[in-house]
């Protein structure tokens, strides 16, 4: 198994669901800034075996750590979507 960051999964499975949530553009400069924000404002979550891996995704199960992930993207979300890197035309995607 190859090194892998769990957190960057964790954050592509919840990204989203919150963009959608909340009003704004989903174009993919946007969803990348706000996957970018978020993994530079989380704890890194490095795993290099099976056992690691499984241990690690159980790990963040928890309500807690799903609530600060969350948290984190909203956070990313709100601040991307007041100031977009995108050109306006992308707007509409």
């Amino acid at each position: 198994m190859e090194c892998k960051n769990l957190m960057e999964e964790l954050v592509d499975m919840r990204i989203d669901d919150l963009m959608g949530a909340i009003d704004m553009c989903r174009c993919p400069q946007c969803r990348e800034d706000v996957k970018a924000y978020a993994l530079n404002h989380l704890a890194p979550c490095y795993v290099t075996s099976n056992k690691g891996s499984v241990f690690s995704r159980f790990t963040a199960q928890t309500a807690q750590h799903q609530a600060e992930v969350a948290s984190i993207l909203i956070r990313a979300i709100e601040i991307v979507r007041k100031s977009p890197r995108h050109e306006s035309a992308m707007q509409q995607v």
